[in-house]
């Protein structure tokens, strides 16, 4: 967790917030939070979000690294006094550094896909004294669109309209099959079908925007729950799917060694078996197995945009 702190500080923190402040979409979320939440505030806002970059407001200090502060445009004096060189210990706080740890790992399918950050709220430590720097965070607090206390958002730095229409509703919609699951394997997941998920991201932002931000909140909290009955109702049709589809594997497919072979041999002698066919005819056997073992695969239900959910449905009910 030091490490990652440090990274930032020395490469990566200036770089990733510049591609949030100039990004003309409205789908980079930044989220500031005091919770330690950290895992149900990731698995609510990635499915509305391109990249969710997310921080906390305070907790305990957390040691980075020692460095040499040369760069005197990111701190403020007494630190970078006179264009000087200030030596101190870079830290930042966190509610609770174990849980941020363990986020960190859980996560890291996210990091590494680009689709979510964590922008440590760094402090500066000279001569025992822990300062923050000003200047510093008033540049965080440009790259933050919402503080999150309780899942209600208050509004940070003036976000456009249409990320409060998509955050305060995720935030807020019944979602089992997402709050059931653990941040990793909601992470695998969400890498593992990626193209399902975009689909279903499409869907809800859809969904979303449909919703007339007029509305009471008797009637903003009907329109959400009929989003989740139609989610309700695509999982149970995709799960009716993939039984009919286990079922047609079990009655067509003879045995495990047939697929097999059958398989195989498609794979080799593609054309040329298809001219043996032709002679058997429709009652040829081995085709008949070769097609079932084609057209009842479960992996041509994974383009399906309801996949995704039904994938995170299936591990919730596993865990």
């Amino acid at each position: 967790m030091g490490n990652y702190a440090a990274y930032l500080w020395d490469h990566r923190s200036h770089e990733l917030k510049d591609a949030k402040r100039f990004t003309r979409g409205h789908h980079y979320v930044g989220l500031c939070t005091d919770a330690t939440g950290m895992d149900d505030l990731t698995k609510r806002a990635t499915p509305v979000s391109d990249t969710l970059l997310l921080s906390h407001e305070g907790g305990q200090f957390v040691r980075a690294s020692t460095l040499v502060l040369q760069d005197c445009s990111v701190v403020e004096p007494p630190f970078s006094a006179g264009g000087g060189i200030a030596y101190g210990t870079v830290g930042f706080v966190c509610p609770s550094p174990g849980r941020l740890s363990r986020w960190i790992h859980a996560s890291e399918p996210l990091l590494k896909a680009g689709l979510a950050w964590y922008l440590p709220n760094y402090r500066t430590v000279t001569d025992g004294t822990q300062r923050r720097s000003e200047a510093y965070e008033r540049a965080n607090n440009r790259h933050f669109d919402y503080l999150v206390r309780d899942r209600r958002l208050i509004d940070a730095s003036g976000a456009h309209p249409i990320k409060g229409r998509l955050v305060r509703p995720i935030l807020e919609i019944d979602l089992p099959f997402i709050d059931g699951n653990d941040l990793r394997g909601f992470s695998d997941i969400t890498i593992g079908e990626f193209d399902s998920y975009r689909k279903f991201r499409e869907y809800l932002r859809q969904s979303f925007l449909a919703i007339d931000d007029g509305l009471n909140a008797v009637q903003s909290e009907q329109a959400l729950q009929k989003v989740a009955s139609e989610i309700r109702g695509h999982i149970y049709e995709m799960r009716g799917q993939m039984k009919t589809v286990a079922r047609r594997r079990a009655v067509t497919v003879t045995g495990a060694s047939l697929g097999v072979v059958s398989a195989s041999l498609a794979a080799v002698y593609g054309p040329a078996l298809e001219e043996v066919i032709k002679v058997l005819g429709p009652s040829g056997k081995i085709w008949g197995a070769v097609e079932a073992n084609s057209t009842n695969n479960p992996r041509k239900l994974r383009e399906d945009s309801w996949y995704y959910v039904w994938a995170l449905h299936q591990h919730a009910h596993h865990l």
